[in-house]
């Protein structure tokens, strides 16, 4: 039976040293989430560490796999597996998460992180997503994700991982990544920093002073990918 599907946008990690990296990275706790478990090569990892893990799985054919894979940890209450989509989640609030992210959903991933509590996701994300989310100004990677990134979380680069870790082997490498959430900018409306972010950076070769009426003195003769994410975020404030 072929458990690979291009609609979930599937690829297995084969590599159960690039695994242990991964749950090694998370801190002591209780609990954990993890998303896409698959057949459960992080999932059998975590089970050793934590008291209590909750999986959360698309595919059904890996949910039954799981179930019986897993059947004496479900039975001590060790194991909640949610048949379901990490992005339809209504509980926000998860110690720690960690996963190998589907890479057509990276985005949308970071965007529901944003808006859930936890103390810190260890994700294995396409490594050019990954630099995106950390990239440098005047970079072809640094996007309006790399503020978006900024402004929610500190983002710390674990591992690079190639591409032959994985089964299928996809035509990429990957990269694991460390988030841990901060509200050092609550003060900012975030819908409305969406909002300036999107505009701003989809006319990115225009100076500031052409796209922001009563754009501040500082920042008019400035495009917005020339400038660090400190200073964008003053001039979201402004």
């Amino acid at each position: 039976m072929n458990l690979y599907s291009e609609k979930y946008g599937q690829v297995l990690l084969k590599d159960k040293n690039i695994a242990r990296i991964e749950v090694a990275s998370l801190d002591d706790g209780q609990s954990v989430l993890e998303i896409g478990p698959g057949d459960g090569v992080l999932t059998q990892l975590l089970l050793e560490r934590f008291p209590r893990v909750v999986v959360v799985e698309t595919d059904h054919r890996f949910v039954d796999i799981l179930k019986v894979k897993f059947f004496d940890y479900i039975q001590a209450g060790h194991l909640e597996i949610i048949h379901g989509d990490f992005l339809d989640l209504e509980k926000t609030d998860y110690e720690q998460i960690i996963g190998n992210v589907p890479y057509h959903i990276s985005s949308k991933i970071i965007q529901k992180l944003a808006n859930m509590n936890f103390n810190k996701a260890i994700l294995m994300f396409q490594s050019e997503f990954a630099t995106t989310l950390m990239a440098r100004p005047s970079t072809k990677e640094y996007t309006r994700m790399t503020i978006f990134a900024y402004l929610h979380f500190n983002i710390e680069l674990i591992k690079l991982v190639s591409r032959r870790s994985f089964f299928p082997v996809p035509g990429v490498d990957s990269a694991i990544i460390s988030l841990k959430s901060h509200d050092n900018f609550s003060g900012i409306n975030q819908n409305l920093a969406e909002e300036r972010l999107r505009e701003m950076f989809s006319q990115k070769r225009k100076k500031l002073k052409n796209i922001i009426e009563n754009c501040p003195l500082e920042f008019q003769d400035s495009r917005i990918d020339q400038l660090p994410p400190e200073s964008i975020v003053n001039l979201l404030k402004a």
